[in-house]
């Protein structure tokens, strides 16, 4: 499964929205209502857990630009990685 397909069905099990809407890797998800300030918290767990992809995330990393779309939350993944591999 592709990065931002699995970053999806997380969102799309976990936060509420209408199931007509398009979950677009570009939307912005805290605009569109999709996850707000705790919904942070629980995808950060997400990505932190074994199941995700197992990152460490600094507090200094919970900036909005971060999670605010799928393509953010991917680039971040990717980032991460590679900082850790530097």
């Amino acid at each position: 499964m592709l990065m931002a397909d699995c970053v999806r069905s997380f969102i799309m099990r976990n936060f509420t929205f209408s199931s007509e809407e398009i979950l677009d890797d570009d939307l912005d998800l805290f605009q569109a209502g999709i996850i707000d300030s705790t919904g942070v918290l629980d995808l950060v767990a997400f990505l932190e857990s074994p199941s995700g992809w197992g990152l460490t995330i600094p507090d200094s990393d919970l900036l909005p630009g971060n999670f605010s779309s799928i393509r953010n939350i991917c680039a971040y993944i990717t980032r991460r990685y590679s900082d850790v591999a530097a």
